[in-house]
């Protein structure tokens, strides 16, 4: 009878395993699944400062205020990442010209270095979207040794609103993004914290081996 029950219990935890290693592994295809979309279809901006000093990064701010204003009529009007690129390739003289004569009117002599670049980006939140972190394709400002903390956006779909100095998410942007990606990827961008813990993580409850409960909860 013992031998009966030690193996029941072993057959169990071994479905237990097979059940959470499936679980694991649909969930590590999804979110390959996630980032290959966002990768293929998202440009991202990112301006660096040249220091961390106070007037560096106010500056950097300028910077950034004066491409996106430059630039978001452009994203504005492309329908993919890859007419997003072109057109930055096409006014890349324009945003060197941009983010240097801004920094010229504050009497501000550092160098600016504008590229696209495919780069790893953290986690990062805007309003009610969250992007994951992973390799995304981006225009790269670099102010002076651009050694001080940096600013992300998304810049296409053109998200980013400059608005008396405050970013806001364009709603033409996000109408823009969700045509762009499918609809998985774009439901994953928006946080619910209400909802994060019960659609985000995977929960097993065992009704008759009740100890597993406290394995795996």
């Amino acid at each position: 009878m013992l031998s009966y029950i030690r193996n029941h219990i072993t057959f169990l935890i071994i479905i237990a395993a097979i059940i959470i290693l499936t679980a694991s592994l649909s969930e590590a295809a999804k979110s390959r699944r996630i980032s290959d979309d966002l990768s293929e279809n998202i440009l991202r901006l990112h301006v660096l400062a040249a220091s961390d000093d106070e007037t560096d990064q106010a500056h950097k701010l300028l910077v950034r205020d004066a491409v996106v204003n430059l630039m978001s009529p452009y994203m504005e009007a492309a329908s993919t990442k890859e007419e997003a690129i072109e057109l930055v390739n096409e006014h890349i003289n324009e945003i060197i010209d941009a983010a240097s004569s801004t920094l010229a009117s504050v009497d501000d002599e550092n160098t600016v270095t504008v590229t696209l670049s495919r780069e790893y980006f953290p986690e990062k939140t805007y309003g009610e979207l969250t992007f994951p972190a992973g390799e995304y394709d981006a225009l790269r400002i670099c102010i002076g040794e651009a050694d001080g903390h940096n600013w992300w956006c998304v810049m296409f779909p053109s998200l980013c609103l400059i608005n008396a100095s405050t970013v806001s998410i364009s709603d033409t942007g996000l109408n823009t993004l969700k045509e762009t990606l499918n609809a998985e990827t774009y439901s994953s961008l928006f946080t619910d914290d209400e909802d994060t813990d019960n659609d985000n993580h995977i929960r097993f409850s065992f009704r008759y081996l009740k100890f597993l409960n406290y394995i795996f909860d």
